[in-house]
This record gives structure tokens, sequence and C-alpha cells, in this order.
């Protein structure tokens, strides 16, 4: 089962429209492992009243999407990836959004793809050698093909 590092992005629109292709290859998955950082937990309740007044959710609705996504996705604790690593994933983030770093190191320490949406992030990415990388229109070619 090939493994994917999930960006906050794609967990956001997952979350916002339960019903989109997004949230299908996420819960409907039976060929990939999604991984994300716990760092994508901290953003998402960052803003959570701002997910339910954008979705128009009640809190309950909420709660019960966030854990249907939940149940598909792995969460990772920071720790363990190895400093080197890290150091390399700050370099290709560097000058484009370091806050991408973590994402970038999992996909480096797995050796797997970084599914998001993030266009700057996958241009800047992209033009400094990291091709580890995989938009919604790729994966959504792979489900299909995989089912």
């Amino acid at each position: 089962m090939d493994s994917i590092i999930v960006d906050t992005n794609i967990l956001f629109s997952a979350i916002l429209k339960i019903d989109s292709i997004i949230s299908k290859i996420i819960i409907e998955n039976n060929k990939f492992t999604f991984y994300t950082p716990d760092f994508s937990i901290d953003e998402l309740n960052k803003h959570k009243d701002k997910l339910i007044k954008l979705a128009k959710y009640e809190q309950h609705e909420y709660d019960e999407i966030y854990n249907i996504i939940f149940h598909r996705v792995i969460i990772l604790n920071n720790n363990i990836i190895p400093n080197k690593i890290f150091i390399k994933a700050n370099e290709y983030c560097k000058n484009i959004d370091e806050k991408d770093t973590i994402f970038v190191a999992y996909a480096l320490f797995f050796n797997s793809k970084l599914w998001t949406g993030d266009k700057k992030l996958i241009t800047g990415l992209k033009e400094k050698g990291f091709s580890q990388i995989i938009e919604t229109k790729e994966m959504l070619e792979l489900y299909i093909a995989r089912n």
C-alpha cells in the first residue's frame, strides 16, 4: 500500500466539502495509507470556527466529518524525523514556505508523495528538484486506476 503525506490544505478541503473528490479519495480509499503531521491538527483546530462557518455546519456535523476523515488519516508525531532529513526538507522549503518543511520532511522520510493543492509550494519545490509531489488531479487518476 502506497503512503501519501497529506498537506493541511487537502484536509481543509475534505472537511469543508464532504462530497468532494478529495473527501471521496480519502474516505473510500483502500489502496493508500494517508499520513499527516500533528501540525495539521493544530492548524485545523486553530481554524475550526472558520471551517464550521464556511461549511455552514453545526458543531456535531463538523465533529462527525472530522472523525470520518481522520479515521483514514494517520497523525504523526513530528519528533520521529531525523535531523538530517529535516534540514534537507528545510532547504527545499526555504524561500517558498518554511511552515511546509514538516510535510516535505515526511515525504522524504517515508519516500512517499506529498499531496498538496498549494500551487506556490508545488512550483517552488519542483523548481528546486523535489519531485515527490502529487496533485489532486493525479491522486484522482491513481484512485480510479486502482479501484
